[in-house]
């Protein structure tokens, strides 16, 4: 009987010990996830937020030559667009990109007023969306260099 109570005692113990063991591994881990997600939390705020606007004195415009362009010119219905632009810049030194860039970002423009379905380029949304498509088209030009705007100075229809 000496030896059933000692085996009865030492799996008691293990027991014990193996649900304490347990329990504190759960709180490790749950203390764990509080502090990991407080990191993710920090890290995903951090990777949002807009990067801070450059200074008024800091930002550099780029003056786009004059242009013209036929606006759907296979249809009936074929209208010259004249149009200046600038190019704000994301820093000064996207400068040279927009330089040697010149002929393709020019390009740019002239097949987006080439297109057949670009509607009539006077209206307020259609301004919005040419500049929202050629913001893009001219990033993708410019890569690694940006820009964050285009700014048009003259835009008339005939």
């Amino acid at each position: 009987m000496d030896g059933f109570m000692i085996r009865a005692a030492i799996l008691a113990f293990a027991t014990v010990l193996v649900l304490v063991l347990v329990a504190a591994a759960v709180l490790y881990v749950e203390l764990g996830r509080d502090e990991v997600k407080a990191d993710i939390a920090k890290l995903e705020k951090q990777w949002h937020k807009p990067p801070p606007p450059m200074p008024e004195d800091q930002i550099t415009y780029y003056t786009l030559p004059e242009m013209r362009a036929l606006i759907n010119p296979r249809g009936p219905g074929r209208q010259l667009v004249l149009y200046a632009a600038a190019l704000r810049l994301h820093s000064q030194s996207d400068q040279v990109y927009v330089q040697n860039s010149m002929p393709v970002i020019i390009d740019a423009f002239q097949c987006y007023f080439r297109d057949d379905d670009i509607g009539s380029p006077t209206q307020l949304v259609d301004i919005a969306k040419l500049k929202r498509v050629m913001t893009q088209r001219i990033n993708v030009i410019l890569a690694p260099g940006r820009i964050d705007d285009v700014l048009f100075r003259e835009l008339a229809v005939q």
